[in-house]
């Protein structure tokens, strides 16, 4: 057995391929999906241009606080460049007609191009979330200076009713109980059963091929001859007593 074994792991060695599926290519795949899923993990990356302003400062300002990575770029042809090429999740372009819009709070356009990858839907919703913070306040003002109000008294009237009105709540209930079954999963829980199958394919695949080896150099054979000749000759001993 030992002999067999010290062939076995001598054989092994010697195909170079197997030293890359069985030890090399299992740590690459686990520190992309480290990368990925890991907490070191990069929340995105947005790249403006265009016109310098209280938009595009209060913008990149909200985006830095929800932890996403702003640059700035020269040029439209530069930010579509980054954009194209996957540097940046998403790319926004400001005008001087948006950035004036903006100012007077009246509605304005901005260029907003995402990229194909995986994480753009997500920081794009970021995008859109801090539009909406930023634009909010001055819209309504704007409503109300534009219904009559005058500026003081919309800015006094919109404080007030916020501190007359009670945030929302939001409350959950699940009456089928089907969250407990997702309850307590990490982010690795509903990976781990396709990569324990990955690599039980891949352990499966690299034993098959050595097992085809062993029966075409002849190992097999050697290992069932000690079981088989013991039977051969007991039983021509037999016949022969006979």
């Amino acid at each position: 057995m030992l002999a067999i074994a010290g062939t076995e792991l001598r054989r092994f060695v010697r195909d170079r391929s197997n030293i890359f599926f069985m030890l090399i290519f299992p740590m690459l795949l686990v520190f992309v999906l480290g990368l990925q899923f890991g907490g070191g993990a990069d929340q995105g990356r947005v790249v403006i241009t265009g016109a310098g302003g209280e938009l595009r400062q209060g913008l990149a300002e909200e985006l830095e606080r929800t932890g996403t990575e702003v640059d700035g770029v020269a040029g439209a042809e530069e930010m579509r460049t980054e954009v194209a090429r996957e540097r940046a999740e998403v790319g926004l372009y400001i005008d001087a007609e948006a950035e004036s819009d903006y100012a007077s709070g009246q509605p304005g356009q901005i260029e907003m191009i995402a990229a194909s990858g995986a994480g753009a839907p997500m920081v794009q919703q970021r995008v859109l979330t801090a539009l909406g913070t930023l634009t909010g306040p001055r819209a309504e003002v704007a409503a109300l200076t534009q219904a009559g109000v005058p500026p003081q008294e919309a800015d006094a009237a919109l404080v007030g009713a916020r501190e007359a009105v009670a945030p929302v709540s939001l409350t959950v209930t699940d009456a089928g109980g089907q969250t407990n079954v997702f309850a307590g999963l990490g982010r690795f829980d509903l990976e781990a059963g396709s990569m324990l199958l990955l690599f039980v394919f891949l352990s499966t695949l690299s034993s098959a091929v050595t097992l085809i080896q062993s029966r075409r150099l002849g190992v097999q054979a050697r290992v069932w001859s000690p079981r088989s000749r013991p039977v051969r000759r007991s039983v021509g001993r037999c016949w022969a007593g006979g």
